[in-house]
């Protein structure tokens, strides 16, 4: 399993996506064939008591009714159709066939049921659906016009990411871009591990977002993205493989319509804890045996496969370094077990300093860093620029203090204006850990704001620009600090 075969295997259709198939054609049928002679025998019954426009009342909220299911999985059912699966179309046939066959035997006591209902009876049954598509609609408006509030801006700074190229701060753009361009790899099935190590608070989830923003606009039918969260499962007693290989079943159906990957994965993954694999239908959970076939076997039929997808995974995990070192060895053994998977990559976002400071000893952290670099083949650092930091600082500054009508925006330029000063000195690498990323930079904004900064009196006061924002920074920073030097200033 050590990296794709060189002879293209064939995908073997499993016996629980025949079974699966066939029951849903039996199932259909059991429904299709009572419906018809219903809508049959009301038909005739409609008109024979004259009922025309009650009748093409009825049979325009179907069609309704039918465009809307139609339009809201447009892309499943196109998605579906493109995917020629000819062999599931002859098993689906065979189960309502047989239901045909057999159809007799239930289809007579059906019709002699419903005929002895009146025409009034009848026209109650049909119209149930008619009644509930109405009322989600109904809740669906109600909902639009009821829940339309104005949007009034903050005065203050969110911390939330980037969403596309025209509100890049940082000129990220065409880095995201090459970056992009060489995770497709032209579409190449091999599995890579990319890692985008930054510190906290330099943009990797922005440059994330804008490569997905290439990947959307170029690759969009060569692409499945899948961002896999485990801080939401940090501290919780689940199975994160589980988790992991459910989230990624789930994207992919959305786009590849490929019924054998949930069984196959779920086979994968059940070799690779050593218990019984599974699926489900119709909400019910069903144990698969493993019938002597062993891990090879599965993992050469779930490499055939993702093969025959002819699309490129992604699979994007941020904020690794957020976890503890702890959950990131279980990320990173998943990320393992299915890592040569064919036409699957990975994208890791993490701060390697970060990661490292889970352990004090120097000895640890260069372990640490080795142990990373096992799992991430290409490896991409994101730096910030001194001049872009200072222009994104005036620039969200200007646009701050503009949503904030009550500050006097000119005396707040004179109180940032020291802030400036760093950017332009000799010492501001010193100043790196205080005012060297976005995030710093919108707290700093923030606390101006908060603090009511443009309301003191330069001019009569002991200090200047320059002390005013160095006491602010230790305000932020180290706020022990500043209650010393509050306390000494007003009791001293």
């Amino acid at each position: 399993m050590s990296g794709l075969n060189k002879e293209k295997s064939f995908p073997l259709v499993g016996f629980p996506v025949l079974l699966r198939t066939f029951l849903l054609g039996v199932i259909s049928a059991v429904i299709l064939f009572p419906a018809m002679d219903f809508i049959g025998f009301y038909y005739r019954l409609s008109v024979s008591n004259e009922k025309w426009l009650l009748l093409l009342a009825i049979s325009l909220s179907y069609l309704i009714i039918l465009l809307c299911c139609l339009a809201l999985n447009y892309i499943k059912v196109i998605t579906v159709i493109k995917s020629y699966r000819f062999d599931l179309l002859v098993i689906f046939l065979s189960g309502v066939f047989l239901v045909y066959l057999f159809a007799g035997f239930y289809i007579n006591a059906f019709n002699s049921l419903i005929a002895k209902m009146s025409w009034l009876q009848l026209t109650s049954l049909i119209a149930i659906p008619i009644i509930i598509f109405l009322a989600v609609t109904l809740r669906v408006i109600l909902f639009h016009f009821t829940n339309k509030k104005e949007y009034r801006e903050s005065s203050f700074m969110s911390d939330k990411e980037k969403k596309s190229k025209e509100e890049d701060g940082f000129n990220f753009a065409d880095k995201a871009e090459r970056f992009a361009k060489r995770v497709y790899n032209h579409g190449s099935p091999e599995s890579l591990v990319f890692g985008i190590d930054a510190p906290w608070g330099t943009g990797k989830s922005t440059f994330i977002n804008l490569c997905k923003e290439y990947w959307n606009e170029n690759y969009n039918n060569k692409m499945v993205i899948y961002n896999f969260e485990p801080l939401r499962y940090e501290n919780r007693d689940v199975d994160l493989l589980r988790i992991f290989i459910d989230g990624l079943v789930k994207e992919i159906k959305y786009q590849v319509f490929e019924p054998e990957l949930e069984v196959l994965l779920s086979k994968y993954a059940k070799f690779i804890k050593s218990t019984k694999p599974s699926f489900s239908f119709l909400g019910l959970n069903f144990q698969v045996p493993f019938y002597g076939i062993s891990i090879d076997d599965v993992f050469s039929r779930l490499e055939a496969t993702l093969l025959s997808t002819n699309k490129k995974v992604v699979i994007i995990v941020d904020d690794l370094d957020r976890l503890s070192f702890t959950s990131i060895k279980e990320v990173l053994f998943v990320i393992k077990k299915a890592f040569s998977l064919p036409n699957i990559s990975y994208v890791l976002c993490y701060d390697t300093e970060n990661i490292a400071a889970f352990k004090q000893d120097a000895l640890d952290r260069e372990k640490i860093i080795e142990f990373l670099e096992k799992f991430i083949n290409i490896k991409m650092n994101l730096y910030l620029e001194k001049d872009l930091l200072l222009k994104y600082f005036t620039e969200s500054k200007d646009k701050a203090l503009q949503k904030s009508p009550l500050i006097d925006s000119e005396l707040a330029d004179k109180a940032v204006d020291g802030i400036i000063d760093i950017f332009n000195s000799d010492d501001f690498h010193l100043y790196l850990s205080l005012v060297g990323d976005a995030r710093k930079l919108k707290r700093l904004i923030n606390t101006i704001i908060l603090l009511d900064i443009d309301k003191t009196d330069f001019n009569n006061a002991d200090f200047n620009k320059q002390d005013i924002i160095h006491l602010l920074l230790i305000y932020i920073n180290y706020p022990d600090i500043f209650r010393k030097i509050y306390t000494t200033e007003t009791e001293g």
